[in-house]
């Protein structure tokens, strides 16, 4: 009697077993191995982009008042989720194309981060603009770029570390103050998404002064409507000067 021998291409079926369908046994822990290492290195890079952004692009209170941490989130939520979840997938030791498919993955996967990308330097406060008793915020992407030339020259480059100061003054008659009236009521873009009637913040600090008031009063009275019912909302002259204590009333227009 013969004693029963393995040839090689009795062990090469044997461990291809092991893989049998993919989803099971080591095949599976494979998927997870590989999703897994996807998975962390899109958490990091995702970490490093939202930092930059964060801290460069949308600095301060600029990233609450302009609604930046939803974007923020869901980039890299899909770009974090994306990857590892096709990789998950496609990963098979046995496909010859599984490099090809990584590869294609890694493109999809740097073509929504820079779309994302692109979405938040869009999205950016570029501008706060003071327009007759407010500060305005203007994103980037607000204001069209003939418009953005019609600037004063040193007010046409959009801040990257958060928003420029800048002023607005409404035009005292005429068509251009016809235009910019009409314009608030019928489409909502209102003097701060006119750059053609920007001027340099310094210009209109004294009307910025003169519409400021406590912070004192907002932490006693929480909301502008007990403010005004309880006679503390004021409009002073030019003349005013600033006591510790003011500050000036912002409203966000996203």
């Amino acid at each position: 009697m013969s004693t029963p021998t393995s040839s090689s291409a009795d062990v090469h079926c044997a461990r291809s077993g092991r893989f049998a369908g993919g989803w099971r046994g080591e095949a599976l822990a494979d998927r997870l191995r590989a999703a897994g290492l996807h998975l962390a290195a899109s958490a990091a890079v995702a970490a490093v982009v939202a930092a930059l952004v964060v801290l460069v692009w949308y600095p301060g209170p600029w990233l609450h008042a302009v609604g930046g941490l939803t974007l923020i989130f869901l980039v890299a939520a899909v770009d974090v989720v994306i990857g590892p979840l096709l990789t998950l997938c496609v990963f098979d030791r046995r496909k010859r194309s599984l490099r090809l498919d990584l590869a294609a993955i890694a493109l999809l996967q740097l073509g929504a981060l820079a779309y994302g990308l692109h979405a938040t330097a869009v999205g950016r406060p570029a501008f706060a603009v003071f327009a007759v008793d407010r500060f305005e915020i203007v994103a980037a992407g607000a204001i069209e770029r003939d418009e953005l030339e019609r600037a004063p020259v040193e007010l046409r480059t959009p801040g990257w570390r958060g928003p420029r100061l800048v002023g607005a003054r409404l035009p005292e008659k005429g068509a251009e103050r016809d235009e910019v009236l009409f314009s608030a009521v019928a489409s909502g873009v209102d003097l701060s998404h006119f750059a053609r009637h920007w001027r340099p913040y310094a210009e209109l600090r004294p009307a910025v002064l003169s519409r400021s008031r406590p912070l004192a009063d907002l932490e006693t009275y929480k909301n502008e409507k007990e403010i005004r019912a309880h006679g503390k909302l004021r409009v002073e002259g030019k003349d005013y000067v600033m006591r510790d204590g003011d500050i000036c009333h912002f409203l966000f227009a996203k």
